[in-house]
């Protein structure tokens, strides 16, 4: 009988921890199943959030685009309005070159005009006093 004891029993502890292996290999199925239904929803709203980011970073990268391309636009501006006043500069120092010239020339045209005028008047006051020398004999 003792065989049948000692049969009886390990057969009673082999079933008991067979059952508690099927226990906990349950528990641990399950908690696998929970972790991948986590996992799976932690996946999904990483993609919804880098969805989000990606459009949020294209639309960044289209302002930053329009931003260069309005420096460009305004370097390009502040070049002409820079070369329009070296121009404007030039001309301006010809006009007052011009002008300095004028003047140099009006001068001398007063003084050559003063000159004649000088002797226009001189030759009238010697004709005066000759007409009235030949009046008064």
């Amino acid at each position: 009988m003792k065989g049948g004891v000692v049969n009886t029993l390990f057969l009673g502890v082999a079933t008991l921890a067979l059952v508690v292996l099927v226990i906990v290999g349950l528990y641990i199925l399950f908690d696998v199943r929970k972790t991948t239904a986590s996992i799976r929803q932690f996946l999904q709203s990483a993609d919804t959030s880098l969805n989000t980011a990606t459009a949020e970073l294209d639309l960044t990268l289209k302002s930053v685009r329009r931003v260069a391309d309005n420096v460009t636009g305004i370097t390009d501006n502040v070049k002409e309005v820079t070369e329009s006043a070296r121009a404007f500069g030039e001309s301006a120092r010809r006009v007052s070159e011009s002008v300095k010239r004028l003047s140099v020339d009006v001068e001398g045209t007063t003084a050559s005009i003063s000159a004649k005028l000088s002797g226009v008047k001189a030759g009238v006051s010697a004709a005066l006093c000759v007409i009235r020398r030949g009046l008064l004999k």
